[in-house]
């Protein structure tokens, strides 16, 4: 029986195998001939600028405006003389004064090697969140710093940074204005301590 099966099973297999391919192939209605064809072309080299050239202006370009920017500066308006070891979290209640999604999430990879966790209200509570990206504030924990960050635009050129640092009591801890600090740069005192 067993030899019956093997022998149905191998017979399609062995007919197929023997089937004349060519007879099944579709030909082509267009020619398969080679055609040549002779193109000419002219290039005005005078009117194009080459990488170089490119890379030149946009360096240059950018010399002018680093050139127009005011130098990078941090003013510090209320120091920190609290030990931030007596907290655990950080509430991000404000940023740029938008409730976005993008900001927040941003802000958090740059408290990455912080000692505080950070609080990020659409992870907190996204219901919340949608209808009030500040409610963080209203949450008053002994533990919590709460954050409040805002870039402004001074001129088409420089930007202006702000930021305050409160505690559960709303009492402002920290406060510091910068104009054109990056942003990782403007937040080291409160990752680095």
């Amino acid at each position: 029986m067993k030899k019956i099966l093997l022998l149905f099973i191998l017979t399609p297999i062995i007919s197929v195998a023997q089937v004349d391919t060519d007879a099944y192939k579709i030909k082509s209605p267009y020619s398969t001939e080679k055609k040549n064809t002779e193109v000419k072309q002219e290039v005005n080299i005078s009117n194009q600028k080459s990488a170089a050239e490119i890379a030149i202006e946009r360096q240059r370009a950018q010399a002018e405006i680093a050139a127009a920017m005011a130098a990078p500066s941090i003013e510090t308006i209320v120091p920190l003389n609290v030990d931030l070891n007596n907290y655990t979290h950080i509430a991000l209640v404000s940023l740029n004064n938008r409730g976005k999604k993008k900001n927040y999430e941003d802000c958090v990879k740059g408290f990455g090697n912080s000692p505080l966790s950070v609080i990020n209200p659409f992870v907190y509570d996204k219901k919340r969140a949608k209808k009030n990206f500040r409610f963080l504030k209203e949450i008053k924990n002994p533990n919590w710093l709460y954050l409040y960050y805002g870039v402004n635009r001074i001129n088409p050129i420089d930007w202006k940074r702000n930021l305050i640092l409160r505690d559960s009591k709303n009492k402002i801890i920290y406060q510091v204005d910068g104009i054109n600090v990056d942003f990782n740069t403007f937040i080291s005192p409160l990752v680095n301590f």
